[in-house]
């Protein structure tokens, strides 16, 4: 109860705040975006192998029709998911037509973390609006040092809080982050650091960092599970646990960013400069919480919106709402089949946003952005790496102005499916090549620590 106290003090009279009352933002002018940003090219190529952070997308009704409208029940579990899901509605009245929704804007467990008798009152930091925190008793300017550890310098541990007296770092508690670190490996030398973090409730979250000779990547989940069911995710294989909430969300930056400036790694920047939403889950199922964790990183982290790019496996009507942002992200749309009835048997979704669809959806993001959109695609031995299967990836790469990046499966102890040799691998990007598309293969970071998306917990879920 003292805990609950506490937590409630820090709150301030306001609560915790509802992540989606976030007031209209200036509209970027597409002029400014208008060029292809090639370093975030780069940067979606420092993956991990994560074949498995194209796959892990969890689906959700966005538009009106029956989760059965496409043949048999592989929506039921996505349609339950809808149900009671916190979507959030920013800027409803701007978005288009066809993107107008039945949005449920009430909170639930399924988007915010249980309040629970452990959780102290510095785990709510991140919980909280940054505008709304408060220090029971301060001046308000010791909640706007406060706001600076958490976001701009933040720090592993309360005591590393130099400027604020000893009575507060005692009372945040002995972690002030919304989560515990379960585990966290290395590899490539020091290059590659990766982290599963479990949250009071018991949800697993990933994240992966990369160091570079310029830059820095983190690759971060955005879900706890994943209702996608590809047959080649290691997410998705142990379902949907619940959205991750805005705070869970930047949390895992600001932890890397702690984390980089405790102990560098053996190469890049001691700070996280390019964020790619390709870890656990499907962020464009989970917008509202994504959308302002995004905020928190351009607006009051200070990461440039050129440097964020968002994974989504397809959700459509989602792509046309955040052409309409007021930033100008990076999309990568992981299409991993280039005709319907592949990429249906191993990316389900497909039956509800078909390709057409979905090309439709980019090109029209590209037109409004100015941001070209990446392809990603998962390379699977027999299933998706043909000749003809390259022809037909190049003729919609071109027709979506799309850069391609191809990246070998890192298989899962949980699937069939197998990585293709190196020869065959450089057939395709070859293939493709030859229709006129900039393909890259993508560099595999982090094989030996299970660093693809959802592989670590699925490891100790296995060995355990």
């Amino acid at each position: 109860m003292e805990a609950l106290e506490r937590f409630q003090g820090l709150l301030g009279e306001h609560g915790p705040g509802n992540d989606d009352d976030v007031p209209s933002r200036r509209v970027h002018n597409n002029d400014s975006a208008a060029g292809i940003d090639h370093d975030y090219h780069h940067d979606c190529g420092d993956r991990t192998g994560h074949n498995d952070y194209d796959n892990h997308h969890a689906s959700h009704d966005v538009d009106d029709r029956s989760p059965n409208d496409n043949d048999g029940t592989d929506f039921v579990l996505i349609h339950h998911i809808v149900q009671h899901v916190d979507h959030g509605r920013t800027d409803d009245d701007s978005r288009p037509n066809n993107d107008r929704a039945p949005y449920d804007d009430s909170a639930n467990d399924h988007g915010r973390p249980v309040v629970t008798s452990g959780r102290t009152i510095a785990a709510m930091s991140y919980e909280t609006h940054p505008d709304d925190l408060a220090i029971p008793g301060e001046p308000a300017y010791r909640a706007d040092q406060l706001r600076r550890w958490l976001y701009q310098t933040p720090v592993l541990t309360p005591a590393q809080m130099t400027n604020l007296p000893t009575s507060i770092r005692e009372h945040l508690g002995e972690s002030h982050w919304p989560f515990a670190v379960e585990a966290e490996l290395s590899a490539d030398r020091g290059a590659t650091r990766k982290w599963l973090f479990r949250t009071p409730d018991g949800a697993s979250i990933e994240a992966v960092v990369m160091g570079y000779e310029k830059r820095t990547t983190i690759c971060i989940s955005s879900q706890a599970g994943c209702a996608m069911a590809c047959t080649f995710c290691a997410t998705g294989q142990f379902g949907f646990e619940r959205h991750l909430t805005s705070g869970e969300i930047v949390a895992q930056v600001a932890y890397a960013n702690a984390g980089l400036r405790d102990k560098n790694m053996t190469v890049g920047r001691d700070h996280v400069t390019s964020i790619v939403f390709m870890g656990m889950g499907e962020p464009l199922a989970n917008y509202a919480n994504v959308r302002e964790a995004i905020r928190r990183m351009i607006e009051v982290m200070g990461v440039s919106p050129r440097h964020i790019t968002v994974s989504t496996v397809g959700i459509v009507p989602a792509i046309y709402r955040l052409a309409e942002e007021p930033w100008p992200l990076n999309l990568a749309v992981s299409l991993h089949a280039a005709d319907d009835e592949t990429r249906s048997s191993i990316v389900p979704i497909n039956k509800r946003y078909p390709i057409h669809a979905l090309t439709e959806a980019c090109a029209a993001f590209f037109e409004k952005t100015g941001r070209r959109v990446s392809i990603e695609w998962t390379l699977i031995a027999g299933t998706n790496d043909s000749a003809d299967q390259a022809q037909r990836l190049g003729a919609i790469a071109l027709g979506m102005s799309a850069h391609v990046n191809v990246i070998p499966l890192n298989p899962t102890p949980l699937s069939s499916d197998r990585l293709p040799d190196a020869d065959s691998v450089e057939r395709f990007k070859q293939a493709v090549a030859r229709t006129g598309v900039t393909v890259t293969i993508r560099n595999t970071r982090g094989r030996e620590i299970d660093a693809a998306c959802g592989q670590l917990r699925s490891q100790i879920a296995v060995t355990g």
